[in-house]
């Protein structure tokens, strides 16, 4: 409950000048006693760095190997991020900066997935379009 309190206000892609702070109570894993200590959003930016870039990467790596027909299609109309790590502050900026492409974020990111799949799955020819081929 605290982890994801802490990820949805104040979890940030970049870090601030000015950083949130927040204080946690909880046991501390040491003692064993209760504890109250501050956390800061730049603290976890910093933990949280490695994975957000993970997905730059991947993202990038998919651009690399887009179709020049579909290139096109995605610098003329962005790339929406979809799910709940795309609401992490500043997480769309950071991946405009880092790929160079219009980010949006979807309208319902916590659903989109669930309903494009659903739609997929309804509609027999879109989803021999999406199937995944082996190299």
């Amino acid at each position: 409950r605290t982890a994801e309190k802490i990820k949805k206000e104040l979890a940030t892609a970049l870090r601030s000048v000015n950083p949130e702070i927040m204080e946690i109570k909880g046991r501390d894993l040491e003692s064993g006693i209760p504890n109250t200590i501050e956390v800061n959003s730049n603290e976890i930016c910093e933990a949280i760095e490695e994975s957000l870039y993970q997905i730059v990467n991947s993202t990038k790596e998919v651009l690399e190997k887009c179709p020049p027909e579909l290139a096109a299609d995605i610098l003329d109309n962005g790339i929406v991020m979809t799910g709940g790590g795309s609401l992490i502050k500043d997480f769309v900026e950071l991946m405009e900066k880092e790929i160079g492409i219009n980010v949006y974020l979807s309208q319902n990111p916590l659903d989109s997935v669930v309903l494009g799949g659903g739609a997929a799955f309804d509609n027999k020819k879109l989803l021999q379009t999406l199937q995944v081929r082996e190299n």
